[in-house]
């Protein structure tokens, strides 16, 4: 009886041990953004991917952002991404609470750069590079997976939508 339990116990915590994802850590710093190259007062969203899904981007002054894929899952996109995304509190605790979709971001005059984790076997980092045209709107031209060190060649253009309020940038992951 106590060698089955101690053997169920032991199956317990080899099982939970070995769905421990890994995070990878950001090579970017967290910096707060002092410029105004890009306005941070809303959010910017991408025309479709060929997935047709749409890319959602938030930065903040503290230097974090967020940034997801979704696909709409309506015709109206603009009420999809505040109502269905910024405004749901469920998704946004879970944004916050895992390192999922957040990130730290940097400008340098003309360009964009900002590194965020995604989830999935493990949780690695991956880093998106990008052009800004003018202070609403910015041109995503690659990304590349930090931790295989693929890129990938992008050509999303995001534009930028005032929203208020914008969800809190507050997370136990990026310092």
């Amino acid at each position: 009886m106590v060698t089955r339990l101690f053997l169920l116990i032991a199956i317990i915590l080899f099982a939970s041990a070995s769905c421990k994802k890994e995070l990878h850590e950001l090579s970017m710093a967290k910096t707060p953004y002092t410029g105004n190259e890009l306005r941070i007062d809303g959010y910017y969203y991408s025309n479709p991917t060929t997935e047709n899904n749409i890319g959602i981007a938030v930065f903040y002054r503290d230097g974090i952002c967020m940034h997801l894929f979704e696909r709409p899952e309506s015709q109206d996109t603009i009420g999809f991404i505040e109502n269905e995304i910024l405004l749901n509190n469920t998704l946004m605790s879970r944004l916050w609470s895992t390192p999922s979709n957040i990130g730290v971001f940097k400008t340098n005059k003309e360009s964009i750069e900002f590194e965020t984790w995604i989830a999935g076997r493990d949780i690695t980092t991956f880093s998106h590079f990008g052009e800004i045209l003018n202070d609403t709107t910015f041109l995503l031209t690659k990304w590349t997976n930090n931790d295989s060190g693929k890129t990938y060649l992008e050509n999303l253009t995001y534009r930028f939508r005032h929203f208020s309020p914008k969800p809190d940038s507050t997370n136990t992951f990026i310092k």
